[in-house]
């Protein structure tokens, strides 16, 4: 799984176990709840500082670039 998908993922089951919808969650990532919608749907890639962002606002740590052994 891309690491891009695995960040979709994490936001898509965070917003639903928080019971929230896209406007809610955008205010709580400090992002529109349209940017939301589009990264759970990979409409659009979320950048690496706003993944960065939303991930530390969620108390959620993901390692990147790490190589497979």
């Amino acid at each position: 799984m891309k690491k891009s998908e695995e960040i979709r993922n994490i936001l898509k089951i965070e917003r639903r176990k928080r019971n929230m919808n896209y406007k809610e969650f955008g205010a709580l990532l400090g992002c529109i709840g349209r940017s939301v919608s589009y990264w759970e749907a990979g409409t659009r890639n979320i950048s690496l500082n706003a993944a960065d962002e939303a991930l530390k606002k969620l108390g959620i740590t993901l390692e990147i670039g790490r190589n497979k052994e």
